[in-house]
Protein backbone atom coordinates (compact mmCIF):
# COMPACT_ATOMS: atom_id res chain seq x y z
CA UNK A 1 0.00 0.00 0.00
CA UNK A 2 1.35 3.28 -0.98
CA UNK A 3 2.10 6.01 1.30
CA UNK A 4 -0.65 9.01 1.51
CA UNK A 5 2.38 11.19 2.04
CA UNK A 6 3.74 9.44 -1.61
CA UNK A 7 1.08 9.84 -3.61
CA UNK A 8 0.57 13.70 -2.63
CA UNK A 9 4.20 14.21 -3.39
CA UNK A 10 3.20 12.61 -7.09
CA UNK A 11 -0.08 14.71 -7.04
CA UNK A 12 2.27 17.55 -6.73
CA UNK A 13 5.07 17.01 -9.83
CA UNK A 14 2.04 16.42 -11.97
CA UNK A 15 0.22 19.76 -10.94
CA UNK A 16 3.17 21.26 -11.37
CA UNK A 17 3.77 19.61 -14.76
CA UNK A 18 0.14 20.34 -15.94
CA UNK A 19 1.02 24.42 -14.50
CA UNK A 20 4.20 24.77 -16.91
CA UNK A 21 2.72 23.48 -20.13
CA UNK A 22 -0.44 25.85 -19.33
CA UNK A 23 1.04 29.23 -19.25
CA UNK A 24 -1.94 30.64 -20.79
CA UNK A 25 -3.30 30.80 -17.10
CA UNK A 26 -6.74 31.87 -18.70
CA UNK A 27 -9.31 30.27 -16.95
CA UNK A 28 -11.54 28.02 -19.48
CA UNK A 29 -14.92 26.91 -17.59
CA UNK A 30 -15.30 23.91 -19.65
CA UNK A 31 -11.86 22.46 -18.01
CA UNK A 32 -13.57 22.47 -14.49
CA UNK A 33 -16.77 21.85 -16.10
CA UNK A 34 -15.66 18.03 -16.81
CA UNK A 35 -18.22 17.41 -19.67
CA UNK A 36 -19.17 13.94 -20.97
CA UNK A 37 -20.84 13.50 -24.78
CA UNK A 38 -24.33 14.39 -23.71
CA UNK A 39 -22.77 17.99 -22.51
CA UNK A 40 -20.45 18.30 -25.84
CA UNK A 41 -24.25 17.05 -28.05
CA UNK A 42 -26.06 19.71 -25.89
CA UNK A 43 -23.33 22.69 -26.42
CA UNK A 44 -23.32 21.87 -30.30
CA UNK A 45 -27.30 21.42 -30.47
CA UNK A 46 -27.02 25.66 -28.47
CA UNK A 47 -24.99 26.56 -31.13
CA UNK A 48 -26.94 25.29 -34.18
CA UNK A 49 -30.02 26.92 -32.89
CA UNK A 50 -28.83 30.36 -32.97
CA UNK A 51 -30.73 32.81 -35.07
CA UNK A 52 -30.21 36.10 -35.72
CA UNK A 53 -32.54 39.44 -35.95
CA UNK A 54 -33.82 38.13 -39.59
CA UNK A 55 -34.83 34.81 -38.55
CA UNK A 56 -31.83 33.30 -40.49
CA UNK A 57 -29.91 30.32 -39.13
CA UNK A 58 -26.38 30.89 -40.39
CA UNK A 59 -24.73 28.55 -37.54
CA UNK A 60 -26.85 25.70 -38.57
CA UNK A 61 -26.00 26.68 -42.19
CA UNK A 62 -22.66 26.83 -42.08
CA UNK A 63 -22.83 23.57 -40.17
CA UNK A 64 -24.33 21.88 -42.89
CA UNK A 65 -22.54 23.37 -46.16
CA UNK A 66 -19.41 21.99 -44.83
CA UNK A 67 -20.43 18.52 -43.57
CA UNK A 68 -23.43 17.80 -45.58
CA UNK A 69 -22.42 16.18 -48.65
CA UNK A 70 -24.78 16.45 -51.89
CA UNK A 71 -27.01 19.11 -49.93
CA UNK A 72 -26.76 21.82 -52.52
CA UNK A 73 -29.50 23.87 -52.48
CA UNK A 74 -32.06 21.45 -50.79
CA UNK A 75 -31.34 23.69 -47.77
CA UNK A 76 -31.85 27.26 -46.61
CA UNK A 77 -30.11 30.01 -43.99
CA UNK A 78 -33.97 30.61 -43.61
CA UNK A 79 -35.61 27.28 -43.31
CA UNK A 80 -39.79 27.08 -43.31
CA UNK A 81 -39.30 24.69 -39.92
CA UNK A 82 -36.70 23.70 -38.08
CA UNK A 83 -36.59 21.24 -34.69
CA UNK A 84 -33.45 20.59 -33.01
CA UNK A 85 -34.03 18.04 -30.38
CA UNK A 86 -31.79 16.83 -27.99
CA UNK A 87 -31.74 12.86 -27.52
CA UNK A 88 -34.95 12.08 -28.93
CA UNK A 89 -36.25 8.65 -27.66
CA UNK A 90 -38.37 6.13 -29.60
CA UNK A 91 -39.10 2.62 -28.72
CA UNK A 92 -37.21 -0.25 -30.82
CA UNK A 93 -39.45 -3.53 -30.21
CA UNK A 94 -39.00 -3.78 -26.62
CA UNK A 95 -36.04 -1.69 -25.99
CA UNK A 96 -36.01 2.26 -25.47
CA UNK A 97 -33.57 4.27 -27.84
CA UNK A 98 -31.71 7.61 -27.78
CA UNK A 99 -30.75 9.74 -30.32
CA UNK A 100 -27.47 11.97 -29.50
CA UNK A 101 -28.65 14.66 -31.54
CA UNK A 102 -31.68 15.42 -34.29
CA UNK A 103 -32.17 18.24 -36.97
CA UNK A 104 -35.48 17.92 -38.76
CA UNK A 105 -35.22 20.45 -41.44
CA UNK A 106 -38.76 21.64 -43.79
CA UNK A 107 -37.71 23.68 -46.93
CA UNK A 108 -40.84 23.97 -49.52
CA UNK A 109 -42.25 20.61 -49.85
CA UNK A 110 -38.82 18.58 -48.81
CA UNK A 111 -38.10 17.16 -45.50
CA UNK A 112 -34.62 16.97 -44.10
CA UNK A 113 -33.23 14.69 -41.16
CA UNK A 114 -29.76 15.21 -39.98
CA UNK A 115 -28.64 12.72 -37.17
CA UNK A 116 -25.80 13.68 -35.27
CA UNK A 117 -24.38 10.77 -33.31
CA UNK A 118 -21.54 11.69 -30.71
CA UNK A 119 -18.61 9.27 -29.74
CA UNK A 120 -15.68 12.21 -28.23
CA UNK A 121 -14.52 10.03 -25.52
CA UNK A 122 -15.27 6.26 -27.87
CA UNK A 123 -18.40 5.06 -26.51
CA UNK A 124 -18.93 1.52 -28.02
CA UNK A 125 -21.23 1.32 -30.56
CA UNK A 126 -24.49 -0.56 -30.20
CA UNK A 127 -26.01 -3.49 -31.89
CA UNK A 128 -27.40 -1.95 -35.10
CA UNK A 129 -27.49 1.30 -33.81
CA UNK A 130 -27.13 3.69 -36.94
CA UNK A 131 -29.26 1.62 -39.09
CA UNK A 132 -31.73 1.67 -36.44
CA UNK A 133 -31.90 5.26 -36.12
CA UNK A 134 -32.13 5.96 -39.76
CA UNK A 135 -34.98 3.16 -39.93
CA UNK A 136 -36.60 5.12 -37.18
CA UNK A 137 -36.08 8.41 -38.94
CA UNK A 138 -37.33 7.04 -42.59
CA UNK A 139 -40.67 5.24 -41.18
CA UNK A 140 -41.82 7.95 -37.82
CA UNK A 141 -40.63 11.20 -39.30
CA UNK A 142 -41.66 10.35 -43.00
CA UNK A 143 -38.13 11.64 -44.68
CA UNK A 144 -37.22 10.01 -47.84
CA UNK A 145 -33.55 7.92 -47.24
CA UNK A 146 -31.89 9.98 -49.69
CA UNK A 147 -33.03 13.21 -47.32
CA UNK A 148 -31.11 11.63 -44.57
CA UNK A 149 -27.53 12.65 -43.26
CA UNK A 150 -25.84 11.35 -40.05
CA UNK A 151 -22.78 12.69 -38.41
CA UNK A 152 -20.49 10.38 -36.51
CA UNK A 153 -18.45 12.40 -34.27
CA UNK A 154 -15.70 11.29 -32.52
CA UNK A 155 -12.66 13.07 -30.37
CA UNK A 156 -9.77 12.59 -33.03
CA UNK A 157 -10.56 9.59 -35.52
CA UNK A 158 -8.99 6.81 -33.44
CA UNK A 159 -12.45 4.92 -33.21
CA UNK A 160 -14.19 4.74 -36.51
CA UNK A 161 -18.13 3.47 -36.67
CA UNK A 162 -18.47 -0.28 -36.29
CA UNK A 163 -19.85 -2.89 -39.22
CA UNK A 164 -22.14 -3.82 -36.14
CA UNK A 165 -23.51 -0.31 -36.15
CA UNK A 166 -23.67 0.62 -39.69
CA UNK A 167 -21.96 -1.07 -42.63
CA UNK A 168 -21.53 2.07 -45.46
CA UNK A 169 -20.20 -0.43 -47.85
CA UNK A 170 -22.95 -2.52 -48.33
CA UNK A 171 -25.28 -0.95 -51.34
CA UNK A 172 -28.18 -3.87 -50.26
CA UNK A 173 -28.90 -2.48 -47.27
CA UNK A 174 -32.39 -1.10 -46.66
CA UNK A 175 -31.04 1.80 -44.70
CA UNK A 176 -27.00 2.71 -46.65
CA UNK A 177 -27.32 6.15 -47.19
CA UNK A 178 -24.07 6.28 -49.21
CA UNK A 179 -22.50 9.55 -49.10
CA UNK A 180 -24.96 11.37 -46.85
CA UNK A 181 -22.89 9.54 -43.88
CA UNK A 182 -19.87 11.44 -42.67
CA UNK A 183 -17.10 10.68 -39.87
CA UNK A 184 -15.78 13.65 -38.36
CA UNK A 185 -13.55 14.54 -36.27
CA UNK A 186 -13.40 17.23 -32.80
CA UNK A 187 -9.42 17.74 -33.48
CA UNK A 188 -9.96 18.62 -37.14
CA UNK A 189 -13.27 19.13 -38.62
CA UNK A 190 -15.27 20.73 -35.44
CA UNK A 191 -11.98 23.17 -34.46
CA UNK A 192 -11.68 24.34 -38.34
CA UNK A 193 -15.63 24.94 -38.51
CA UNK A 194 -15.21 26.73 -35.72
CA UNK A 195 -12.33 28.57 -36.30
CA UNK A 196 -13.00 29.38 -39.88
CA UNK A 197 -17.19 29.66 -40.40
CA UNK A 198 -17.82 31.78 -37.06
CA UNK A 199 -14.90 33.33 -35.71
CA UNK A 200 -13.05 34.45 -38.72
CA UNK A 201 -16.54 36.28 -40.03
CA UNK A 202 -16.72 38.55 -37.39
CA UNK A 203 -20.03 38.79 -38.15
CA UNK A 204 -21.39 37.09 -34.79
CA UNK A 205 -22.39 38.69 -31.83
CA UNK A 206 -19.81 38.91 -28.86
CA UNK A 207 -22.01 37.01 -26.64
CA UNK A 208 -21.77 33.83 -29.38
CA UNK A 209 -18.23 34.39 -30.50
CA UNK A 210 -16.93 34.36 -26.75
CA UNK A 211 -18.22 30.60 -25.74
CA UNK A 212 -17.02 29.62 -29.41
CA UNK A 213 -13.66 31.09 -28.62
CA UNK A 214 -13.67 29.98 -25.25
CA UNK A 215 -15.01 26.15 -26.55
CA UNK A 216 -12.49 25.70 -29.18
CA UNK A 217 -9.71 26.27 -26.71
CA UNK A 218 -11.06 23.61 -24.59
CA UNK A 219 -11.25 21.26 -27.82
CA UNK A 220 -7.13 22.29 -28.86
CA UNK A 221 -6.63 21.69 -25.80
CA UNK A 222 -8.58 18.33 -24.66
CA UNK A 223 -6.99 16.58 -28.41
CA UNK A 224 -4.86 18.41 -30.80
CA UNK A 225 -2.20 18.68 -27.95
CA UNK A 226 -2.58 14.94 -26.11
CA UNK A 227 1.05 14.35 -27.91
CA UNK A 228 2.20 17.43 -25.83
CA UNK A 229 0.43 18.23 -22.66
CA UNK A 230 -1.60 15.50 -21.49
CA UNK A 231 1.39 12.63 -22.24
CA UNK A 232 3.96 15.18 -20.60
CA UNK A 233 1.71 15.13 -17.27
CA UNK A 234 1.11 11.12 -17.85
CA UNK A 235 5.16 10.92 -17.95
CA UNK A 236 5.57 13.05 -14.74
CA UNK A 237 3.06 10.53 -13.08
CA UNK A 238 4.27 6.96 -14.53
CA UNK A 239 8.28 7.76 -14.05
CA UNK A 240 7.15 8.51 -10.49
CA UNK A 241 5.79 5.18 -9.95
CA UNK A 242 8.98 3.76 -11.48
CA UNK A 243 6.96 2.49 -14.50
CA UNK A 244 7.60 2.44 -18.34
CA UNK A 245 6.39 5.40 -20.40
CA UNK A 246 5.87 3.49 -23.97
CA UNK A 247 2.66 1.48 -23.19
CA UNK A 248 4.88 -1.48 -25.27
CA UNK A 249 7.43 -1.79 -22.66
CA UNK A 250 4.92 -2.56 -19.41
CA UNK A 251 4.77 -6.26 -17.84
CA UNK A 252 1.42 -7.34 -16.65
CA UNK A 253 2.94 -5.98 -13.03
CA UNK A 254 3.50 -2.51 -14.51
CA UNK A 255 -0.30 -2.67 -15.17
CA UNK A 256 -1.68 -4.29 -12.12
CA UNK A 257 0.60 -1.49 -10.22
CA UNK A 258 -1.25 1.40 -12.34
CA UNK A 259 -4.67 -0.32 -11.49
CA UNK A 260 -3.51 -0.12 -7.65
CA UNK A 261 -2.32 3.45 -7.56
CA UNK A 262 -5.59 4.45 -9.27
CA UNK A 263 -7.93 2.62 -6.70
CA UNK A 264 -6.16 4.43 -4.12
CA UNK A 265 -5.58 7.75 -5.51
CA UNK A 266 -9.83 7.47 -5.79
CA UNK A 267 -9.68 6.57 -2.16
CA UNK A 268 -7.92 9.22 -1.21
CA UNK A 269 -10.04 11.87 -3.37
CA UNK A 270 -12.90 10.67 -1.93
CA UNK A 271 -11.30 11.33 1.72
CA UNK A 272 -10.92 14.82 0.83
CA UNK A 273 -14.08 15.92 -0.91
CA UNK A 274 -15.13 17.45 2.06
CA UNK A 275 -11.73 19.39 2.58
CA UNK A 276 -10.86 21.60 4.97
CA UNK A 277 -9.43 25.45 3.92
CA UNK A 278 -5.87 24.01 5.26
CA UNK A 279 -6.47 20.76 2.97
CA UNK A 280 -7.78 22.45 -0.17
CA UNK A 281 -4.18 22.30 -2.48
CA UNK A 282 -3.70 18.87 -1.27
CA UNK A 283 -8.13 18.31 -2.07
CA UNK A 284 -7.16 20.25 -5.47
CA UNK A 285 -3.80 18.46 -6.70
CA UNK A 286 -5.25 15.22 -6.16
CA UNK A 287 -7.93 15.77 -8.29
CA UNK A 288 -6.10 16.47 -11.23
CA UNK A 289 -3.46 13.44 -10.80
CA UNK A 290 -7.16 11.30 -10.41
CA UNK A 291 -7.78 12.81 -14.07
CA UNK A 292 -3.95 11.89 -15.24
CA UNK A 293 -4.35 8.40 -13.74
CA UNK A 294 -7.62 7.66 -15.06
CA UNK A 295 -6.15 9.17 -18.52
CA UNK A 296 -3.67 6.57 -18.55
CA UNK A 297 -5.65 3.53 -17.52
CA UNK A 298 -8.25 4.47 -20.43
CA UNK A 299 -5.37 4.72 -22.89
CA UNK A 300 -4.35 1.23 -21.73
CA UNK A 301 -7.61 -0.06 -21.87
CA UNK A 302 -8.05 1.31 -25.66
CA UNK A 303 -5.36 0.46 -27.11
CA UNK A 304 -6.08 -3.04 -25.73
CA UNK A 305 -9.35 -3.48 -26.37
CA UNK A 306 -11.07 -1.16 -28.78
CA UNK A 307 -9.19 -2.13 -32.03
CA UNK A 308 -9.47 -6.07 -31.51
CA UNK A 309 -13.04 -5.54 -30.60
CA UNK A 310 -13.95 -3.64 -33.63
CA UNK A 311 -11.97 -5.58 -35.52
CA UNK A 312 -13.62 -9.14 -34.75
CA UNK A 313 -17.11 -7.92 -34.82
CA UNK A 314 -16.36 -6.83 -38.34
CA UNK A 315 -14.57 -9.54 -39.57
CA UNK A 316 -17.53 -11.74 -37.90
CA UNK A 317 -20.20 -9.94 -39.66
CA UNK A 318 -18.62 -9.45 -43.24
CA UNK A 319 -17.96 -13.77 -42.88
CA UNK A 320 -21.70 -14.42 -42.29
CA UNK A 321 -23.41 -11.02 -43.58
CA UNK A 322 -25.83 -13.09 -45.60
CA UNK A 323 -27.09 -15.12 -42.81
CA UNK A 324 -27.21 -12.43 -40.42
CA UNK A 325 -28.99 -10.10 -42.50
CA UNK A 326 -31.49 -13.40 -43.75
CA UNK A 327 -32.19 -13.93 -39.56
CA UNK A 328 -31.47 -9.65 -38.72
CA UNK A 329 -28.91 -10.24 -36.79
CA UNK A 330 -25.24 -8.96 -35.67
CA UNK A 331 -22.50 -10.26 -33.38
CA UNK A 332 -21.52 -8.06 -30.30
CA UNK A 333 -18.59 -8.01 -29.42
CA UNK A 334 -17.51 -6.40 -25.57
CA UNK A 335 -15.20 -6.65 -22.55
CA UNK A 336 -16.35 -7.00 -18.89
CA UNK A 337 -14.02 -7.04 -16.09
CA UNK A 338 -11.08 -5.17 -17.08
CA UNK A 339 -9.45 -4.25 -13.67
CA UNK A 340 -9.20 -7.98 -12.57
CA UNK A 341 -7.07 -10.79 -13.67
CA UNK A 342 -10.65 -12.34 -14.69
CA UNK A 343 -11.98 -10.30 -17.36
CA UNK A 344 -13.54 -11.26 -20.35
CA UNK A 345 -14.56 -10.35 -24.05
CA UNK A 346 -17.96 -12.41 -25.07
CA UNK A 347 -18.96 -12.35 -28.50
CA UNK A 348 -22.42 -13.09 -28.95
CA UNK A 349 -25.12 -12.81 -31.24
CA UNK A 350 -27.67 -9.50 -30.40
CA UNK A 351 -27.88 -7.71 -27.15
CA UNK A 352 -30.93 -9.99 -26.15
CA UNK A 353 -29.65 -13.82 -27.04
CA UNK A 354 -26.58 -14.44 -24.35
CA UNK A 355 -27.92 -17.84 -23.67
CA UNK A 356 -24.99 -19.19 -26.24
CA UNK A 357 -21.86 -17.02 -26.97
CA UNK A 358 -18.10 -17.48 -28.02
CA UNK A 359 -15.79 -15.96 -24.27
CA UNK A 360 -12.22 -15.27 -24.35
CA UNK A 361 -11.11 -16.05 -20.70
CA UNK A 362 -9.06 -14.07 -17.80
CA UNK A 363 -8.14 -11.83 -21.09
CA UNK A 364 -8.05 -7.92 -18.94
CA UNK A 365 -5.46 -5.63 -20.58
CA UNK A 366 -2.11 -6.63 -18.81
CA UNK A 367 -3.03 -10.14 -20.73
CA UNK A 368 -4.01 -8.17 -23.82
CA UNK A 369 -0.41 -6.66 -23.85
CA UNK A 370 1.92 -9.53 -22.23
CA UNK A 371 0.96 -13.12 -23.44
CA UNK A 372 1.04 -15.28 -25.93
CA UNK A 373 -1.27 -17.51 -25.16
CA UNK A 374 -5.21 -17.16 -24.47
CA UNK A 375 -8.39 -19.22 -24.36
CA UNK A 376 -11.57 -18.57 -26.08
CA UNK A 377 -14.85 -21.03 -25.02
CA UNK A 378 -18.15 -21.54 -26.05
CA UNK A 379 -20.46 -20.78 -23.35
CA UNK A 380 -24.57 -22.16 -22.84
CA UNK A 381 -26.07 -20.08 -20.19
CA UNK A 382 -29.62 -21.67 -18.02
CA UNK A 383 -30.29 -23.43 -21.46
CA UNK A 384 -30.32 -27.35 -20.95
CA UNK A 385 -31.68 -28.24 -23.90
CA UNK A 386 -29.37 -25.88 -25.99
CA UNK A 387 -26.44 -27.21 -24.27
CA UNK A 388 -26.87 -30.98 -24.88
CA UNK A 389 -27.38 -30.16 -28.60
CA UNK A 390 -23.88 -28.81 -28.59
CA UNK A 391 -22.79 -31.92 -27.31
CA UNK A 392 -24.61 -33.64 -29.28
CA UNK A 393 -23.01 -31.47 -32.31
CA UNK A 394 -19.61 -32.00 -31.02
CA UNK A 395 -19.35 -35.85 -29.68
CA UNK A 396 -16.80 -36.57 -32.24
CA UNK A 397 -14.74 -33.02 -31.20
CA UNK A 398 -11.65 -34.04 -29.00
CA UNK A 399 -11.86 -30.10 -27.59
CA UNK A 400 -15.51 -31.09 -26.10
CA UNK A 401 -15.78 -30.56 -22.53
CA UNK A 402 -17.45 -33.54 -20.35
CA UNK A 403 -21.39 -32.61 -19.96
CA UNK A 404 -21.07 -33.50 -16.18
CA UNK A 405 -18.37 -31.48 -15.29
CA UNK A 406 -17.14 -27.33 -16.17
CA UNK A 407 -19.86 -26.35 -14.72
CA UNK A 408 -20.21 -22.48 -12.40
CA UNK A 409 -22.72 -21.94 -9.97
CA UNK A 410 -24.92 -19.25 -12.37
CA UNK A 411 -25.98 -22.29 -14.47
CA UNK A 412 -23.51 -21.57 -16.85
CA UNK A 413 -21.89 -24.76 -19.00
CA UNK A 414 -18.51 -24.42 -20.48
CA UNK A 415 -18.85 -26.91 -23.90
CA UNK A 416 -16.22 -26.07 -26.29
CA UNK A 417 -12.24 -24.60 -25.04
CA UNK A 418 -9.70 -23.86 -27.48
CA UNK A 419 -6.29 -22.51 -26.80
CA UNK A 420 -5.02 -20.13 -28.51
CA UNK A 421 -1.25 -19.17 -29.25
CA UNK A 422 -0.29 -15.89 -30.89
CA UNK A 423 2.99 -15.14 -32.62
CA UNK A 424 2.90 -11.62 -30.22
CA UNK A 425 0.70 -9.98 -27.71
CA UNK A 426 -2.98 -9.05 -29.07
CA UNK A 427 -2.29 -5.59 -28.25
CA UNK A 428 1.38 -5.72 -29.69
CA UNK A 429 -0.07 -7.08 -33.16
CA UNK A 430 0.49 -4.63 -36.46
CA UNK A 431 -3.01 -3.96 -37.61
CA UNK A 432 -2.35 -6.29 -40.81
CA UNK A 433 -1.20 -9.32 -38.43
CA UNK A 434 -4.07 -8.88 -36.28
CA UNK A 435 -6.74 -8.62 -39.12
CA UNK A 436 -4.81 -12.04 -40.66
CA UNK A 437 -4.77 -13.77 -37.23
CA UNK A 438 -8.33 -12.96 -36.23
CA UNK A 439 -9.75 -14.05 -40.51
CA UNK A 440 -7.91 -17.52 -39.83
CA UNK A 441 -9.14 -18.11 -36.34
CA UNK A 442 -13.20 -17.08 -36.82
CA UNK A 443 -13.63 -17.96 -40.48
CA UNK A 444 -11.39 -21.09 -40.41
CA UNK A 445 -10.16 -22.82 -37.01
CA UNK A 446 -13.94 -21.88 -35.45
CA UNK A 447 -15.77 -21.30 -38.55
CA UNK A 448 -18.23 -24.72 -37.64
CA UNK A 449 -18.67 -23.07 -33.97
CA UNK A 450 -19.83 -19.64 -35.02
CA UNK A 451 -21.72 -20.92 -38.22
CA UNK A 452 -23.76 -23.17 -35.77
CA UNK A 453 -24.29 -20.19 -33.30
CA UNK A 454 -26.29 -19.00 -35.90
CA UNK A 455 -28.04 -21.88 -36.94
CA UNK A 456 -29.13 -22.71 -32.75
CA UNK A 457 -30.10 -19.27 -33.05
CA UNK A 458 -33.47 -19.66 -34.52
CA UNK A 459 -34.45 -22.47 -32.66
CA UNK A 460 -33.07 -21.91 -29.09
CA UNK A 461 -32.78 -18.01 -29.27
CA UNK A 462 -36.59 -17.24 -29.09
CA UNK A 463 -37.68 -19.79 -26.99
CA UNK A 464 -38.18 -19.33 -23.14
CA UNK A 465 -34.67 -20.32 -20.99
CA UNK A 466 -35.18 -23.69 -20.10
CA UNK A 467 -32.84 -23.90 -16.31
Amino acid sequence: MMETSTIGDIAKKVSRAIAKKRCKSAYNVFESWRMNENDHTKLLLSLLRYQDQYGQMPVLYSFLKRFARGCGKKISIRPDKVEIVFSPKFTDGKNNSFIDGLVVMTVGNSRLAFIIENKIYDAPDQNAQIRRYIEHIKNNHHVDLDKIWVFYLTGDGSKTVSINSYDRYDENEETNIGQHFSELTYSEDIVRWLAEDILLLRTYPESLTSVVRTYLDFIISEFSTTTDESDATEKVMLRSLNLPTELRKMSQQDIEKLYTFQDQVKQLRNNLRNAQDDEEAAATDIEKLYDVVCRSVRTVEGTAFNRFETMSADILNEQWKRELRRDKLSWIVRHRGLAGNKGFVQIALTDEWGSAHMEWCEINAAAMFCKTQYTIELHVECNKPLAKKWHEDLKNNTLLLPANREKVNNGTSRVFRYIVNTPKPFAAMGETMLRDFLQKLYCQQLNYLFRTLINHYKDYGTTSKSR
